[in-house]
């Protein structure tokens, strides 16, 4: 049996998405997880869910970028401490803003990712540009999955799935 890490979204009571973020494989043996590979999914997660927002927002595509404060703040990962002996941490997307996100917009990003990362994990990259629309920002994404995604020879996997979708992996094989 393969150990894992795992991050979970637990959605406000009145939401049924639950979205499940998991570092798989050997490295994570013992219920461990080396801390630069949790960073770097976890960083990419975010910036992930930033993109999506930027390009479902039509946002202009510039060289570089770079959120400012109150985008930044609208949808943020928001991690917790994990339940006594559990390695699976309860995350969320908040709105940092004096006034609350919508439960539809939060659970409408996390389903996107969600279809992007599917459509990854089956080399099917017309419709994870369909989930996305705006060229720039697909291209933006897939260059986050990039960094995000493990090495050639890493021993590890990330994963990711919904209460309505499959547990996804992916690997090393999909950094291409």
């Amino acid at each position: 049996m393969v150990d894992s890490f795992e991050v979970l979204h637990h959605a406000p009571v009145c939401m049924p998405l639950e979205t499940q973020f998991k570092v798989t494989s050997p490295a994570t043996v013992g219920h461990v997880v080396p801390a630069d590979v949790l960073v770097r999914a976890v960083q990419g997660l975010q910036q992930s869910i930033w993109l999506i927002a930027a390009a479902r927002e039509d946002r202009a595509v510039r060289q570089r970028f770079v959120p400012d404060q109150v985008f930044r703040q609208r949808l943020t990962l928001e991690l917790s401490l994990p339940a006594t002996g559990s390695w699976a941490l309860p995350i969320r997307l908040v709105d940092r803003r004096p006034q609350v996100t919508s439960e539809e917009v939060a659970q409408d990003f996390l389903e996107v990712l969600s279809g992007v990362w599917s459509a990854v994990a089956d080399d099917d990259l017309p419709r994870a540009r369909q989930e996305v629309c705006d060229e720039g920002y697909f291209l933006r994404l897939m260059q986050e999955f990039r960094r995000m995604l493990p090495k050639k020879g890493d021993r590890w996997a990330l994963s990711l799935g919904t209460s309505a979708t499959t547990l996804v992996e992916l690997t090393s094989r999909h950094r291409g």
